[in-house]
């Protein structure tokens, strides 16, 4: 996987805990030896990682679900200010997801993250299982992050029609829906029809 890293990190150490390690490279009994000597499940590294959210980009779901099993907390946040949920649904690992929504992951987190919350990421990605599994699970399809754009524009614009179309479908349904949003939703029919592969 290829991660970001906020701009003054790369002129400091970066210090990776033995179960940050562990959990990133999926040696789950590695992770099990050290939570059974009482090492916090909830470690972090120097960027703010914890054993949860490098299990999770790196598509560990077994260590993601012992992790949890044991007291991790998935609305941790790193110093980008992302959640394992994030990173899940950036990766479009669905089984990932659906374990750390099942945990209380937070999908409308209170404050802007630095750039998508988790809807936007799997609508950026394309990844419209992942998609239906945060919109059934609360996920605020009229959220707008960076730009100021919903997941909707963000769809269409990466030209994902068949998320587009499902994201349209579900805002036009729901009464708290401004009626110039409606006006321009109806508009992009056209749009949604000839980029869906349905």
């Amino acid at each position: 996987m290829h991660y970001q890293y906020i701009g003054i990190e790369k002129f400091k150490d970066h210090e990776l805990p033995a179960i940050c390690q562990f959990a990133r490279d999926g040696k789950l009994a590695e992770v099990q030896e050290l939570l059974s000597i009482g090492i916090d499940p909830n470690s972090q590294d120097s960027r703010g990682w914890c054993p949860l959210m490098w299990a999770t980009a790196e598509g560990h779901v077994d260590i993601v679900e012992f992790l949890l099993k044991h007291g991790a907390d998935p609305n941790i946040i790193n110093y980008l200010g992302r959640s394992a949920i994030m990173y899940a649904s950036n990766y479009g690992f669905y089984e990932i997801a659906k374990a750390l929504i099942e945990k209380g992951a937070i999908l409308n987190p209170s404050r802007e993250f630095t750039d998508h919350p988790s809807l936007s990421a799997a609508a950026h990605r394309d990844h419209l299982g992942v998609v239906k599994l945060l919109v059934e699970h609360g996920a605020d399809v009229f959220h707008k992050g960076k730009e100021d754009k919903t997941a909707l524009d963000i769809a269409m614009e990466a030209g994902h029609g068949d998320i587009s179309k499902y994201l349209r479908n579900i805002m036009l349904k729901l009464d708290q829906t401004p009626p110039e949003d409606k006006t321009n939703l109806i508009k992009n029919t056209d749009w949604l029809i000839k980029n869906s592969k349905k």
